[in-house]
């Protein structure tokens, strides 16, 4: 990741301190500030090539006749104010020239959002010498800033953004504007405020805050997307008709959602659904989570008699009991019924399960310790998918009673 530095005699350079920004190590980590804005006619951006060799550089008063050289004075002035050194701006910190640098550039894109101290939001067709004048004229909501593609994941990733006008006037925030920014995005709350609950959003609903928004390339509303739906790919560009390139990329995207959601599905929920899980709708958890107490205090009551008959009849009883629980909330579940196993002595005394461990231990050790899968008539299968499936419900939705 490349980043433009800023000195203290307001001079800057393009610097590849550090050559990637990553998760890791936090310590080679510099705190940086990153602009989102809209680009301009071509001509007007300062571009890679520009300041790729690396040179101190002043900005003049001949260079704000171009709006890139103005967005780059509005970054100085920012960084100025707010003690920061380092900035990043799309225009000029990639190379779209090298194609694997590009591809990893868009790929990692709302990761570098999501690590700025802060996004500052440059909107070039805001006029206003206050905040307040901005709203009440409704030139904010009516800004082109909120009908393109790429800032889409440029509002939703960073923690703290920030607006201002062309001449650098402070409009708000993304949390004080939170009730404005929903009304004109229709983009959920919680959705603005913790980039990490995108996963509870179903991939149905994610794609309708795209409604309205344009990009000018087809294929880029595929890519601007990659993000939100925490998936890699590489970006193909082609010439040909616009809506059947914008098609093949958003297929391609279709593809890698089904292909991750699959594997999320096998590795995560045990026989829930996790794409129905994220689309239970928030009202419904509360009593999605009492449902959870309801069913850990039956499984938990039923009095373990180690005899085949009655671990039968308990698996038998705890898969359709899960199945009715997930199904009041349209989620699908399979819990291997077609499958057999045998059960064994047991391996504890019950009752060190039974007063001192809490709910989720004692369905671990119900698991652990009472049912051992093997070949024979017996049906527990389904009694230990519907307990596996349990534990993943408890620690999905942090029930503190049961844990």
């Amino acid at each position: 990741m490349r980043l433009i530095q800023f000195f203290d005699n307001g001079d800057y350079c393009l610097t590849s301190r550090p050559s990637e920004i990553s998760p890791e190590p936090l310590d080679d980590k510099p705190f940086y500030g990153i602009l989102s804005h809209r680009w301009g006619p071509a001509g007007d951006e300062i571009t890679f090539q520009e300041l790729m060799d690396g040179r101190r550089r002043s900005i003049r008063e001949s260079d704000l006749a171009r709006v890139g050289f103005r967005k780059l004075q509005f970054c100085q002035q920012r960084a100025a104010k707010e003690g920061l050194r380092y900035f990043w701006v799309d225009t000029c910190c990639i190379n779209k020239q090298d194609q694997s640098e590009l591809s990893y550039a868009l790929n990692s894109m709302f990761h570098w959002y999501k690590q700025a101290l802060r996004c500052y939001v440059y909107m070039s067709d805001v006029a206003c010498t206050t905040g307040g004048e901005a709203i009440q004229d409704m030139t904010f909501e009516n800004s082109q800033w909120f009908k393109r593609g790429w800032t889409l994941q440029e509002l939703i990733a960073p923690t703290s953004v920030v607006f201002y006008s062309r001449e650098g006037t402070y409009i708000g925030s993304k949390r004080s504007l939170e009730k404005e920014i929903h009304q004109i995005t229709k983009i959920p709350v919680k959705a603005l405020r913790d980039s990490s609950s995108l996963s509870t959003f179903s991939a149905e609903e994610r794609f309708k805050w795209t409604h309205g928004r344009k990009t000018t390339r087809p294929e880029d509303m595929a890519y601007c997307l990659l993000g939100i739906y925490d998936v890699w790919m590489t970006p193909i560009y082609a010439d040909g008709d616009w809506d059947t390139l914008k098609s093949r990329a958003i297929e391609r995207l279709k593809s890698e959602i089904k292909d991750k959601r699959g594997k999320e599905e096998v590795v995560v929920i045990g026989g829930a659904s996790w794409s129905d899980l994220s689309a239970i709708s928030d009202h419904r958890l509360p009593e999605l989570d009492q449902d959870i107490r309801e069913y850990t205090a039956w499984l938990l009551q039923q009095g373990y008699s180690p005899t085949k008959s009655h671990l039968t009849q308990m698996s038998t009883n705890a898969g359709r009991k899960m199945r009715e629980l997930l199904g009041k909330y349209d989620v699908d579940y399979n819990d291997d019924s077609g499958l057999h196993g045998r059960f064994t002595t047991w391996q504890e005394p019950w009752s060190r399960f039974l007063h001192q461990q809490s709910s989720f231990e004692r369905v671990r050790g119900f698991l652990d310790n009472r049912w051992w899968i093997g070949n024979g008539p017996e049906d527990c299968h389904t009694g230990i998918m519907a307990a596996k499936t349990l534990m993943g419900l408890i620690l999905w939705r942090d029930i503190k009673d049961l844990r």
